[in-house]
C-alpha cells in the first residue's frame, strides 16, 4: 500500500522521495492484520529519521563482494531470459505470419 490513511496532514502518499524502507520477517496472518489495520487507517508505522549516507551505501552494496556476485547473476540470468522472450516474440510472430497468409 502506497496510500498513507493516517497522516493528519491529509497527505494521500505514504513515503518521499529518498524515504529508506526496511523490510522485515513477518507470519502470514500477521500478515494479514497489518493489511486489515492499514485497510482502515488503524496501522502504526515505525519511522526513523536519519541521514542517506553515500559512502556507507557504497560499502554495503557496492564494495561487497558477495552483493557483486549476486547482481553478476542476476544480470546474467536477465540476459538469458531476455534472448528467450526475443526467440518466443519471433516464433509468435512468424505463426502470426502464417495465419494471416493462409
Amino acid at each position: 500500500q502506497i496510500f498513507n490513511k493516517t497522516d493528519v496532514n491529509n497527505k494521500p502518499w505514504l513515503l518521499n522521495m529518498f524515504d529508506q524502507v526496511r523490510f522485515y520477517p513477518v507470519s502470514a496472518d500477521e500478515l494479514i492484520k497489518q493489511r486489515e489495520a492499514n485497510a482502515n487507517g488503524e496501522l502504526k508505522f515505525d519511522m526513523t529519521e536519519s541521514e542517506w549516507n553515500v559512502n556507507e551505501y557504497n560499502r554495503i552494496y557496492v564494495d561487497d563482494e558477495n552483493v557483486q556476485s549476486e547482481v553478476s547473476k542476476f544480470k546474467e540470468n536477465q540476459k538469458k531470459f531476455q534472448l528467450q522472450q526475443l526467440k518466443y516474440d519471433k516464433q509468435l510472430l512468424e505463426q502470426d505470419d502464417i495465419a494471416f497468409n493462409d
